[in-house]
């Protein structure tokens, strides 16, 4: 990836000075673990690839850390990560029970697009506020979370599904009226098994802030790199090559 000749000088003076603090404190290489899930974080042969790849990989060559990344089932990805077998993992949305295993950086790296799905003729309706879904079940996948404010909301009912894969095949058999989960998952899955006229997508989305996160299981001193990350982030969030990444990926809007 090329330098990041957009940067004006208090730009290149953070990264700098985070690059000299982490110098000497910091392991050199990074492990993180991901499920493939494409645009975000994807292999394409031999090569890992995605949006948010490319824009941790940035950070971490500003702070001069190496990433090395494995793809796992997210399920082994979360225990890897709350044993310490990884450094880190993403993309995950933060939650009060995951803040307890993980440091999470302040600033997201992402936005993920989120949706609600029911079948024709169930009558619901999704406002963009989750009061809309007051009293009613919802599907979630197991070992995903929705951000602290679906995971603590109280005016609704989780069921759990084994996979996002199953969440869409309960809502088009009517085993249940209502799922969420990435808008991308589901259209792929939709379009793949043909499911078109089983399964409503409801607008508007819901946007959930995605972040990548570091095992508390190594020590405190990973609580002081992720607020390191989380500062480098910030800064390279204003640089021209942030915006080319979004846009390489579809996340032009962002």
């Amino acid at each position: 990836m090329k330098i990041l000749k957009s940067m004006t000088v208090f730009t290149m003076l953070v990264f700098l000075n985070s690059a000299i603090a982490l110098a000497s404190s910091f392991p050199k290489t990074l492990h993180f673990c991901f499920a493939d899930w494409k645009p975000y974080e994807f292999c394409e042969g031999d090569e890992v690839k995605g949006v948010n790849v490319e824009i941790v990989e940035a950070v971490a060559r500003a702070l001069g850390i190496k990433i090395r990344w494995t793809a796992y089932p997210w399920p082994r990805c979360i225990k890897m990560a709350k044993r310490g077998e990884v450094d880190g993992l993403m993309s995950l949305y933060r939650s009060t029970e995951r803040e307890g295993f993980f440091y999470f950086p302040d600033e997201n790296v992402n936005l993920d697009e989120s949706v609600f799905i029911t079948y024709p003729g169930s009558g619901l309706i999704f406002d963009g506020a989750l009061q809309s879904i007051t009293g009613m079940d919802v599907l979630v996948a197991r070992e995903n979370s929705y951000g602290k404010l679906f995971d603590e909301a109280i005016n609704f009912n989780r069921i759990t599904a084994p996979h996002q894969n199953n969440v869409v095949l309960m809502i088009a058999s009517k085993r249940y009226k209502l799922g969420i989960g990435s808008r991308g998952r589901f259209e792929n899955l939709i379009k793949a098994r043909g499911l078109a006229d089983k399964i409503i997508i409801m607008d508007p989305p819901y946007m959930i802030n995605t972040y990548f996160a570091f095992t508390q299981n190594k020590g405190a001193s990973y609580k002081a790199l992720a607020d390191e990350f989380s500062k480098v982030l910030t800064v390279f969030k204003t640089t021209e090559e942030y915006k080319q990444i979004l846009e390489k990926y579809g996340f032009a809007s962002q």
